[in-house]
């Protein structure tokens, strides 16, 4: 479901960058965005402007 949702360029290009397998960063994706989104938006409402480069700094840290 992550390839699907990410297409299949967008997970190589993260699991490159993670230094993991795509097999792999869509496995930790998958164990680590639903977190991740509860966090990121506190009662169901979308952060702010600046909230989406908090969103991708903290799924980078999360996937390294």
């Amino acid at each position: 479901q992550i390839q699907e949702g990410l297409g299949e360029a967008n997970l190589q290009e993260i699991a490159q960058k993670a230094g993991l397998s795509p097999e792999a960063a869509s496995s930790k994706l998958a164990e680590i965005l639903p977190a991740t989104v509860d966090t990121l938006t506190p009662e169901g409402k979308l952060p702010e402007a600046g909230g989406l480069a908090q969103a991708l700094g903290l799924l980078k840290g999360r996937l390294g």
